[in-house]
């Protein structure tokens, strides 16, 4: 079976994040979105600061075709939001393997 390597960034402000137009999808967590559906291979997933991301920034997203997901009714702080998507993503991955 092939792996899979996660690519984790440091935090950067969302326009410094060069050529969004070549992942796969962006996904944003949000407490507005539906559950984490099976994401695509190739996408970009963002985690925000602890009181969501800034209308300019959703703007900025929108362009792109943002769509948003869920973590869950709580507001997680941004280093543990990371730890819980990437284990919803893995989830997926496993029930679609």
């Amino acid at each position: 079976s092939g792996s899979r390597l996660t690519e984790i960034k440091e935090p950067s402000p969302l326009d410094g994040i060069e050529e969004l137009d070549k992942f796969n999808g962006i996904w944003v967590a949000d407490p507005a979105g539906n559950p984490m559906p099976e994401i695509p291979e190739g996408a970009l997933l963002v985690v925000g600061p602890e009181g969501g991301l800034d209308l300019e920034e959703m703007a900025h997203l929108d362009r792109f075709g943002v769509r948003l997901f869920s973590l869950g009714r709580r507001r997680l702080r941004s280093e543990i939001a990371v730890v819980v998507m990437l284990s919803q993503a893995a989830l997926k991955l496993q029930e679609h393997r």
